[in-house]
């Protein structure tokens, strides 16, 4: 014997109340995943950022030693230069 529309309906609403516990629960791990990724971001962000930190410490110390280095090299080419000119003088 068919059921009624109204006994069907009062199975379908049995069936999908029944799945409110399953759903809530999925959705409560999803909730601990999202919550666990975010929190591996914001490690993975500060990480980055301190490397970034580093690096760009790094990057000015090169940046002043390449300084000095054509300092030095300036500094030879001017000494070389007053010897030959005090050279070819004599």
């Amino acid at each position: 014997m068919a059921k009624s529309p109204s006994e069907r309906i009062n199975d379908l609403t049995h069936h999908v109340t029944g799945q409110f516990p399953v759903f809530q629960h999925r959705l409560n791990e999803l909730q601990t995943q999202v919550e666990a990724l975010g929190e591996r971001l914001r490690s993975l962000e500060l990480s980055a950022s301190q490397r970034i930190a580093s690096v760009e410490e790094r990057t000015r110390q090169l940046e002043k030693l390449s300084d000095r280095g054509w300092q030095v090299w300036l500094a030879l080419i001017a000494a070389g230069l007053a010897l030959l000119v005090a050279f070819l003088k004599h």
